[in-house]
């Protein structure tokens, strides 16, 4: 028993050592890349309603559930999985620039998404397995979140949430067909929901990778990027056997 609480404590000794080492590294930037026209933008009025369908919750080890449910209007699931399976290798042309599909599925936040390592090493797809990083803007603060494809499908996808190679999270989203489109409901869990190890992961994820003040910002960015998806998607499908796409 001595020996196990002297693990125990060693472990937690060292974790603090390494979260401190983190919190006084500096946060990595990087050059946001902004499509500076675009011919359509986001509706406030509907933004509005949906996001009233948000919810984020603080749970007993400081880790943070958080849920939402929206329709994208004259999109299915095989349109929509199609989009996000291919957002990062392909993209459109906008005022002879081109530009990468993730980049325009929110043209002043999105700055770019690079796949890390893929089980598919002749494209850029997402396919399960893949672990890729997005680089996003939100409220003037540089959001970076790296992410494993779980599963992927027309029903719907998960992925898991990595910082430093480990699993801090979870994103789940289901895909339902409805008579105006495709119907997602999303819900998730960031954070480590270990006791005291996690309260300590859980105040520096929070401080530094993914600020608590920003996750309401988070949630509304998503679905900002759900009405461009609604615009975009009909316009690059339509090209679907084309070799560029364009974008007018």
């Amino acid at each position: 028993m001595l020996i196990v609480r002297f693990c125990f404590k060693a472990c937690c000794y060292l974790l603090v050592l390494l979260l401190a080492g983190l919190w006084l590294k500096p946060h990595a930037s990087f050059t946001h890349n902004v499509v500076d026209t675009i011919p359509w933008q986001t509706d406030p009025v509907l933004l509005k309603t949906v996001s009233s369908k948000s919810n984020i919750q603080k749970l007993e080890h400081g880790q943070f559930a958080l849920d939402y449910v929206t329709t994208l209007n004259g999109i299915s699931p095989r349109q929509l999985i199609w989009f996000i399976q291919n957002q990062a290798q392909y993209t459109a042309t906008v005022n002879n620039t081109d530009w990468q599909w993730f980049q325009l599925s929110h043209p002043s936040a999105h700055s770019a998404l690079t796949v890390i390592d893929s089980p598919d090493t002749k494209s850029d797809r997402l396919v399960p397995g893949t672990t890729f990083e997005e680089l996003e803007l939100l409220e003037q603060t540089q959001w970076r979140m790296q992410l494993r494809v779980k599963s992927f499908g027309e029903q719907g996808m998960t992925f898991d949430v990595l910082h430093a190679g480990y699993r801090v999270g979870q994103l789940n989203y289901v895909f339902y067909p409805v008579g105006t489109g495709t119907k997602v409901t999303f819900n998730a869990e960031l954070g480590l929901s270990i006791p005291l190890i996690g309260e300590i992961s859980n105040f520096y994820l929070f401080k530094k990778v993914m600020p608590e003040h920003l996750l309401e910002a988070w949630l509304l960015h998503n679905l900002e990027t759900y009405q461009h998806m609604e615009k975009l998607i009909p316009i690059l499908y339509q090209q679907r056997s084309h070799e560029r796409f364009l974008i007018s």
